[in-house]
């Protein structure tokens, strides 16, 4: 796995990931690895360019040991609202740089994100957007994005408060 200026992608490899933008910025930033999970009917093995490893489908172990491998999370995708690897990459501390809509999704995250304007009919223009991005504020570990996330996304607390709002309403006589 990298350990320098690796940056992440989980996904389907469709178009709406930004997966264009992508490529460009892979291009523009040669300096980077860029480690790609995930399959899809979009081929980055095709780009043929030596900073784009391709991993396929991981475990949750393995994309964990990932998470604390790369430097940041590069999301160049449209229309997903606030997807799951965000909030994966937020709870290793990553530096996380998506689309607006993704970064807005949340607004007690919005702090810790970098929202970047993605243009679907413009992916060079939306790399550079990224790139600028990821130059004016570099990856770090954030420790308080750690925090945020792992309370806020917790599975088990998550559950157990779904639970509690459902036995609150099993409880409860209905109106006759």
């Amino acid at each position: 796995y990298p350990t320098q200026k690796g940056y992440y992608i989980d996904s389907r490899f469709v178009e709406k990931k930004g997966l264009a933008a992508l490529r460009e910025l892979a291009i523009n930033r040669p300096d980077c690895e860029f480690v790609l999970v995930g399959d899809g009917p979009i081929n980055p093995a095709s780009w043929g360019l030596q900073n784009v490893a391709l991993l396929g489908r991981r475990t949750l172990q393995e994309l964990a040991r990932l998470y604390r491998a790369c430097d940041g999370l590069v999301l160049p995708s449209i229309g997903e609202g606030y997807p799951l690897v965000v909030q994966e990459a937020l709870a290793s501390g990553l530096s996380v740089y998506c689309g607006l809509d993704s970064a807005a999704a949340d607004p007690g995250a919005a702090s810790f994100l970098h929202g970047v304007a993605v243009d679907p009919n413009n992916p060079d223009v939306t790399a550079h957007r990224f790139r600028d991005a990821i130059a004016a504020q570099p990856p770090s570990i954030n420790v308080n994005a750690a925090a945020y996330a792992s309370a806020r996304y917790d599975w088990d607390a998550n559950a157990a408060a779904l639970e509690a709002m459902i036995s609150s309403t099993h409880t409860r006589q209905p109106d006759n």
